[in-house]
């Protein structure tokens, strides 16, 4: 009987530690629960921020085209008949005069032997088109070596002498009226119909300066 008591004092202390440990278990397992876990935010670089901020999205230039100047009858390419070069009005030097004229007219031929009294005592140049489309380079050439006349002359494209046409009307297109521009540094001139002398030549080149 001593022995059964014994064993019953010591099966109640082992189950009372046991429930103690089972306590102490689920405390620890409360207390692992509520642990809190702090996480650091990363931290954002304040310069490269500001940086991102001040980089924009380079702005695309548009490139203005060019302005297509238009071509004029002083642009175009013309061949002189006593050298064989080539030249455009625009690249001479100004001031200047152009003739129209043709072979068959005897009003041009006085006209340009004025024009040639006054290249004497003058460096103001010259030039005469041949407006005659029934005429050549070889005719021309002829026309100004036998009168001696050794300024430039040439054989005018059909486009160029519409192009005098548009800017001074049908009166340069007449040889006998003996028509002549006068070309300043700025602007250009028809003068008067009919053979205009030395001093009238002269006279015009005061509107050039």
């Amino acid at each position: 009987m001593k022995w059964i008591f014994i064993f019953l004092i010591i099966l109640l202390i082992g189950c009372t530690n046991s429930e103690t440990i089972r306590v102490d278990e689920e405390i620890n397992l409360e207390e692992d629960n509520n642990i809190t876990i702090e996480v650091e935010e990363p931290k954002v670089n304040e310069t490269i921020i500001e940086e991102a901020e001040i980089i924009k999205e380079p702005e695309e230039i548009v490139e203005e085209p060019e302005p297509i100047l238009e071509k004029t009858w002083q642009d175009i390419e013309l061949k002189d008949v006593n050298s064989g070069n080539t030249f455009k009005i625009s690249n001479l030097e100004k001031p200047l005069f152009v003739e129209t004229f043709a072979v068959w007219c005897p009003t041009c031929k006085k006209q340009q032997q004025q024009m040639k009294l006054f290249h004497k005592n003058s460096n103001v140049k010259s030039v005469s088109l041949n407006i005659d489309p029934n005429e050549d380079e070889e005719m021309v050439r002829e026309f100004a070596q036998k009168n001696r006349f050794d300024w430039k002359y040439s054989v005018a494209p059909k486009d160029l002498t519409q192009m005098l046409l548009d800017e001074f009307g049908p009166q340069i297109a007449n040889p006998p009226q003996a028509p002549v521009i006068l070309i300043c540094k700025d602007s250009s001139k028809l003068l008067q119909r009919g053979v205009k002398s030395v001093e009238e030549l002269e006279k015009a080149l005061e509107e050039c300066e």
